[in-house]
């Protein structure tokens, strides 16, 4: 592989895009544009915009975004762990709301409730009870979705 820079490339987008599909889950709309930003890359590089070096410093910046996505300045202080991140990507662009929702979550989940059916409509039940205390109704259907 050493000189070939198409193999070096195509190891490159793979480890990146394996990272991706890996990480989609916890945050799928965070990890979406970070597909859409790897595809740019590619296509940069397949047109020949950027000199290799360039290219390597974008893939290496990729990197560190799916590695480490609160190294950015896109979420607040606050937003300190990977549920919080998501809750703000994916339910509602708050900090305020998004502390009561974790709350929330972390008074109210029993014990191994991932994947457990009666579990998570039993949390889900409590959060809603939680966040209509809160005043905050219109997250209740944006949670039940």
């Amino acid at each position: 592989m050493k000189g070939d820079r198409s193999a070096v490339n195509a190891v490159i987008e793979n480890n990146l895009r394996k990272l991706l599909i890996e990480k989609e889950r916890t945050n799928p709309k965070y990890y979406k544009e970070m597909v859409e930003l790897l595809e740019k890359i590619i296509a940069d590089r397949k047109a020949e915009r950027d000199s290799y070096e360039e290219y390597l410093k974008r893939c290496a910046e990729l990197a560190k975004k799916i590695h480490q996505p609160e190294s950015s300045n896109r979420y607040p202080a606050s937003m300190k762990t990977e549920g919080r991140r998501a809750l703000y990507d994916n339910v509602v662009e708050d900090a305020g709301q998004v502390m009561i929702i974790d709350e929330a979550i972390r008074r109210h989940k029993p014990a191994d409730w991932l994947n457990n059916r009666f579990k998570e409509k039993s949390l889900k039940r409590d959060l809603k009870v939680a966040l209509q205390a809160e005043g905050l109704t219109d997250l209740v259907e944006k949670l039940a979705e």
